[in-house]
């Protein structure tokens, strides 16, 4: 686990030192206990729960003083590091579907496929919680400007086949799917 850094030249650096050894120690614990979960993405959302719990414990209190704001950077870094692996666990797997091919067979079988893909998520994730309704709004939008430009990408090489009578999900209805899953997510009770 990387620790913290504290100022060695605080008057109290020897109370920091002991209380970031604890908080180090503990997002160790967090972090082995994410394996547990077997499902990364899960893992993630459990690191993501528990790091901003801990980030905001310690900005409302005199640890914030105590442990300095080179921790809290080094904390909060963490925190978006679990972010970015949540995002290339499931959206990210979600996106290499639609990778690039002309011809319109193909490219309609990885839309099925995209969105089969994204409908098990949505279904299996909207039971996870998002402790943080803030935190739940940012991945959102984080995962939309993800998905969306690479699906948007898509539904153009499908116009410009100029197949007639195909239909697709829109664009808008996809983001509007994945808003909604995260709603559900910072709105769920455990």
């Amino acid at each position: 686990v990387e620790t913290c850094p504290i100022d060695p030249d605080r008057p109290t650096s020897s109370l920091a030192i002991r209380f970031a050894w604890i908080v180090d120690v503990l997002i160790g614990n967090l972090e082995s206990k994410s394996r547990l979960y077997g499902h990364a993405p899960l893992g993630c959302v459990f690191l993501i729960n528990n790091g901003i719990y801990i980030i905001k414990k310690v900005n409302g209190c005199e640890l914030k003083i105590l442990l300095g704001e080179d921790w809290i950077r080094v904390i909060s870094a963490k925190a978006q590091q679990w972010v970015l692996e949540y995002r290339r666990a499931t959206w990210g797997r979600a996106i290499a579907i639609l990778e690039t091919d002309s011809s319109l067979s193909i490219i309609l079988e990885k839309l099925n496929r995209f969105h089969n893909f994204v409908e098990a998520i949505c279904q299996v994730q909207s039971r996870w919680v998002l402790v943080d309704k803030q935190q739940a709004v940012n991945l959102s939008i984080m995962v939309e400007e993800l998905v969306i430009p690479v699906y948007r990408d898509t539904i153009d090489m499908l116009k410009a086949t100029e197949a007639v009578g195909v239909s697709y999900v829109r664009p808008e209805d996809v983001k509007s799917r994945i808003q909604r899953l995260f709603k559900a997510m910072a709105s769920s009770k455990q």
